[in-house]
């Protein structure tokens, strides 16, 4: 893996590196965080300098900071759901092997919801509402056979959806813990009440290389923005930028839109370039597999050896 947007921001971080500020890389993967590592402990080996690594973390990792809360596996959140559905059903709540069969899907839409309206509980609310109607319209049996008891159980269901998705909010913040979606929205609370130790006692955070941005993390990245504490560097090629119609770059579009852009401008783009292709035939798998190794191989060893010459 190799990235020159990344090589580029480290090399001029390393140039400018001013020890009394306090800086924060934010990515969007694990994998790049270990590249990050790596390509500046390389850089500093090159130039034989010394100093202290910044912070460099994810963006789950960032709002995890903020909001310090846990984010549970998706195994102990079912457990809680659960606990949560049986104290508003009570004696009627089915038995747990039966809840996981649509607990997991009850789990992805509460973090849906919050995710696209964060604090705001009258929308959130809503639309538990609206999904209560249509599924009461959709079994409405005017001059048709009445509702099975299966049916009425889940309009029943349906109706306190809304009861279990708060109860169970409170229970886990209550413990310290959360679901992602969760966790976003209280990270959106702490900023907006500038109460987050983590973010005060950093000068600068450096985001680089965020593509789909959701609802809490711009919320978040804005206030960050305004308040002179971010940077935002996007990895991106004119070949979709450029082009309005061209779906590929629209959320970068929007981006650039919003936030300062810091990345500098590609002179060309890689697409434009002109390319070579092969085709291969392969009587299997197998042999798809054997010959991608034989061409990384020789293109490693083609690496090394422009390296060696450089």
């Amino acid at each position: 893996m190799k990235s020159n947007l990344l090589d580029t921001i480290l090399k001029d971080y390393v140039s400018n590196l001013d020890i009394e500020r306090k800086v924060v890389f934010v990515l969007p993967s694990k994998r790049s965080v270990y590249y990050v590592k790596k390509a500046l402990k390389d850089i500093c080996n090159q130039n034989n300098i010394r100093l202290v690594f910044p912070s460099i973390i994810t963006i789950n990792e960032l709002i995890e900071n903020i909001s310090n809360l846990v984010v549970l596996s998706k195994t102990d959140l079912i457990y809680y759901l659960y606990e949560s559905y049986k104290e508003i059903f009570k004696q009627d709540a089915e038995e747990y092997h039966s809840f996981v069969k649509w607990g997991n899907m009850l789990l992805n839409d509460f973090n849906d919801i919050v995710i696209s309206y964060p604090n705001n509980e009258e929308k959130q609310k809503q639309i538990f509402t609206n999904l209560k109607d249509i599924k009461e319209i959709e079994h409405w049996s005017l001059n048709r056979e009445p509702l099975s008891d299966n049916q009425k159980k889940y309009l029943e269901l349906m109706n306190k959806f809304y009861e279990i998705f708060c109860h169970f909010n409170n229970v886990l913040l209550r413990r310290g813990y959360a679901y992602t979606g969760l966790n976003y929205q209280e990270a959106v609370k702490v900023i907006q009440n500038n109460a987050s130790s983590f973010v005060n006692r950093t000068d600068l955070f450096l985001f680089v290389g965020l593509n789909a941005i959701t609802t809490p993390e711009r919320m978040i990245l804005e206030y960050l923005k305004k308040e002179n504490k971010a940077l935002f560097y996007w990895d991106y090629d004119t070949y979709y930028t450029n082009n309005e119609l061209h779906e590929a770059g629209k959320f970068l579009r929007e981006n650039f839109k919003v936030f300062e852009f810091k990345s500098s401008s590609p002179t060309q783009s890689y697409f434009d370039n002109k390319k070579e292709v092969h085709i291969v035939s392969a009587n299997n798998d197998i042999e798809e597999v054997l010959f991608i190794k034989q061409k990384l191989s020789e293109l490693q060893n083609e690496l090394q050896t422009n390296a060696l010459d450089d």
